[in-house]
This record gives structure tokens, sequence and C-alpha cells, in this order.
């Protein structure tokens, strides 16, 4: 089963779209769980969706992304083979066959452990590249810390990796979860246990990426994921999962 969690706020302009794109899917074998933060009217908007496949929580404080996905997990309560797919609330998915063309990739093959790429910028005319190159084995021989950064959106993994990141390594030097540089703190872990053979760049374009919107990390917060990139790439890689 796909297990989508969905994390954002302010994202009031977008909600809709976000969810809508959810609902749509052709494949129907999904759970959604949606945490916003309280920032905005976001909530209010999502909650008119809210049915027995997809839950809407709000917080009663700001908390931020990685905090918010671990708190959709633990609520989505997924089992090794699910697949978890992580979506931003003011981003949504590309057409109806996204979760069917996940499937077809994981159908497959039966020992990928994660997917991830490739996303079209929000509006079309903006001049923003998509990810449109996978990690090479090479990339993962010198270690993938050490490359260009190419873990974006679509974002997905079996749980069975997902459970295996340490709790330590999505924190920061304080010990609070990072807010920003949030997903390559997911992905070098994932994409390290699953190596080159288990992982797959998808080709076929699967996510909008909202650049509108004036809250997104790189426009806010720049030095400081940039900061904590740079510390989390000087982690210890993790092994091959077994």
């Amino acid at each position: 089963m796909f297990k989508i969690i969905v994390i954002g706020g302010p994202a009031e302009n977008y909600v809709e779209q976000c969810l809508i794109s959810i609902i749509n899917q052709n494949e129907s074998n999904w759970e959604a769980q949606v945490i916003i933060d309280p920032v905005d009217n976001s909530y209010e908007i999502a909650k008119r969706y809210k049915s027995s496949k997809l839950n809407i929580y709000q917080n009663s404080e700001r908390k931020f992304a990685l905090s918010n996905i671990m708190k959709a997990i633990d609520k989505l309560k997924p089992n090794d083979d699910d697949i978890l797919v992580l979506i931003d609330l003011d981003d949504w998915l590309a057409n109806r066959k996204v979760l069917s063309t996940l499937n077809s990739y994981y159908r497959n093959n039966h020992n990928l452990l994660v997917t991830y790429g490739s996303w079209k910028a929000y509006p079309n005319q903006l001049n923003y590249p998509n990810n449109s190159f996978p990690y090479t084995i090479e990339d993962f021989r010198r270690g993938i810390r050490n490359a260009e950064w190419k873990g974006t959106a679509l974002r997905t993994m079996k749980y069975k990796v997902w459970k295996n990141i340490k709790i330590k390594d999505l924190k920061d030097r304080e010990g609070n979860y990072f807010k920003t540089a949030w997903d390559v703190a997911i992905m070098m872990p994932v994409l390290e246990m699953a190596g080159f053979d288990r992982s797959q760049f998808i080709k076929e374009v699967l996510y909008i990426y909202n650049k509108m919107t004036p809250f997104n990390d790189d426009k806010l917060y720049l030095r400081e994921q940039r900061a904590n990139k740079d510390y989390i790439c000087s982690l210890n890689p993790y092994r091959r999962l077994v």
C-alpha cells in the first residue's frame, strides 16, 4: 500500500490542488496523512477533503517539515513493504497516473527500495531545471554525500528502509529535527542503505514543484539550508541494508 505523507503550512493557496491531485489518482490502494502547521487557513480548507482514506491533522504550534513527517508516519502505522510517498502541501502530483507509475516500478523490481525524481516547476514558464539526472554507480562508489545533490521529488521508499534511519541523523547539532535540508537528511541514508541497484530514478515527471510560493526554504532560509546540507553530508554514511 502507498502511505502518503503530506506536510505543510502556509499553503492555503495551493492545498486544494495538492489534495485533489491525490484523491484523483487512478490507483486506489493508498491512504494519506496530512499534517498542517497552524500558520494560515490551510487546515480550514484541507478539512473539507477529509475521508476514510485522507486524514487531516493540525498541530497546536508550528513544527516544520521533518517533525511533521515523523508524526505522519507514526499515525499511518506502515508495514515493512508499504511505500512512503512524501508530498509538500503547496506542491502536487503531476497527473492521475503517478501512483500507478510508481506501482509499475516497484512491481517490476521486487528488490526496489527507493525512488526519486522527476519534477517540473510551477509556473511552467519559469526557467528552472528539473531533476533530469540520476545518481550513477560511480556516485555510489565514491559516496553520494560527495556527489551533486540529485535526490529530489517525487521521493518514495519502502518503510523497511525508513525505519532504519537513526533518529540522531535527522537532528541538527542542537538536537532538533532539521527545519531545512530535511530532504537531504532523509535521502542520504535511504539511498545508501538501498544502494545503486535497489534505488531508481524515475524519468517520467511525477511531481509539480511550486516555485511561485514565497515560502520555499531556498527563499527564506538559504544560508541555514546550505549549512545543514554541509553538516548532513559530513556524517558517516550508512551501510547497505541486508
